[in-house]
C-alpha cells in the first residue's frame, strides 16, 4: 500500500522509501519521514494533489507524487 492511498485518519507505518530519490529521502528523514515512522493521514489539500500527514505530532505537507513513492503497512 502507498501513503497516497491512506483514507484521511487513516495511520500506518512507512515500510520503503527507495523510490524516492536520495537527497529528496535525506530531507524527508530530517522532518522524521523515515522508515519505520508511524504517519497519520490528516487531510487532502488542492484538489487531492497535497496530503497533510502528522508524524511525531507534527504536521507535514507532501506532494501526492511523493506520497505515491512511499509503501506503507
Amino acid at each position: 500500500m502507498l501513503l497516497s492511498d491512506l483514507e484521511i485518519g487513516e495511520s500506518a507505518v512507512i515500510s520503503d522509501m527507495s523510490k524516492i530519490d536520495k537527497s529528496f529521502r535525506n530531507r524527508l528523514m530530517d522532518i522524521g519521514i523515515y522508515r519505520g515512522a508511524r504517519v497519520l493521514l490528516v487531510n487532502k489539500m488542492s484538489f487531492g494533489k497535497m496530503l497533510v500527514v502528522e508524524v511525531d505530532d507534527v504536521e507535514i505537507c507532501i506532494r501526492r507524487t511523493d506520497a505515491e513513492r512511499i509503501e506503507v503497512r
